[in-house]
């Protein structure tokens, strides 16, 4: 699976708990390719920190420092799926979801039962309470 993570504000610390959420409740990260796109890129808000949880499990990482908006950013992050891994589904995240237990687990279950429809992943945003 590709998953495409996007910033949609200045927010650091929503995207630190969706990429710490992302991480912790895979079955398997290792088999999915990762890009994150960090729009409106700015080193004092970000930090090197966040940056450097990021690139431990991360592939792709591509920073604009003029914000392009999330429209631009889920193309720009879809431009840079590998050629071979362009027939496989696409997971596009923003910056404020956070994902569940075993989260790829059952997306990849319900690609395998539903495989031309579009599927939704199993989250949900900070905001809201379980």
């Amino acid at each position: 699976m590709n998953i495409i993570c996007i910033t949609t504000g200045n927010r650091p610390e929503l995207l630190t708990q969706t990429l710490e959420s992302l991480h912790a409740n895979a079955a398997d990260l290792a088999s999915h390719h990762f890009t994150l796109v960090i729009d409106g890129y700015d080193e004092g808000i970000f930090g090197s920190d966040m940056l450097d949880y990021a690139m431990g499990f991360i592939d792709s990482l591509i920073i604009n420092s003029n914000s392009q908006g999330a429209s631009a950013s889920r193309n720009i992050g879809a431009g840079s799926i590998p050629k071979y891994r362009r027939q496989e589904h696409v997971l596009f995240l923003d910056d404020d979801v956070y994902m569940t237990h075993l989260w790829d687990q059952k997306l990849e279950q319900l690609a395998t039962i539903c495989p031309k429809d579009l599927l939704s992943p199993y989250s949900h945003p900070f905001n809201q309470t379980e």
